[in-house]
């Protein structure tokens, strides 16, 4: 059996996918990265968020379906995206409030409260 390699998707690529993506999913898919549940819990709660009616199917069936669609091209690389971006703002806020002393260590420039990283989300 031959293994067959997929060519890696290019931003243009990722853009038109993410694209596809609606507001909603993008509001929900942003809250997900930032929810502090067990992850199948935060999963299905977006997942049925995300979508305009409610589902009636059961438990387990709902979650087979949030895990395809977290799992679906647009919304991996929408959270790859986001994440990229959250990280940067961290980068520059720490570079920014660091005065090259060596407190790039102290724990409060480098951990976020949940507010801030909303606030960031906000604005994005």
């Amino acid at each position: 059996m031959a293994t067959q390699h997929t060519i890696p998707a290019t931003t243009a690529d990722k853009n038109k996918e993410i694209d596809k993506l609606s507001s909603l999913e993008k509001f929900v898919l942003n809250a997900y990265l930032i929810f502090d549940a067990p992850s199948s819990e935060k999963l299905i709660i977006a997942y049925e968020i995300s979508r305009p009616k409610e589902s009636q199917a059961n438990r387990q069936s709902i979650y087979m379906q949030a895990r395809k669609w977290i799992n679906s091209d647009k919304c991996r690389y929408y959270i790859e995206q986001r994440k990229e971006q959250l990280f940067k703002l961290d980068q520059t806020k720490r570079l920014a409030s660091s005065d090259g002393e060596g407190n790039e260590n102290n724990p409060d420039n480098v951990n976020r409260s949940k507010d801030d990283i909303l606030t960031e989300l906000n604005i994005i």
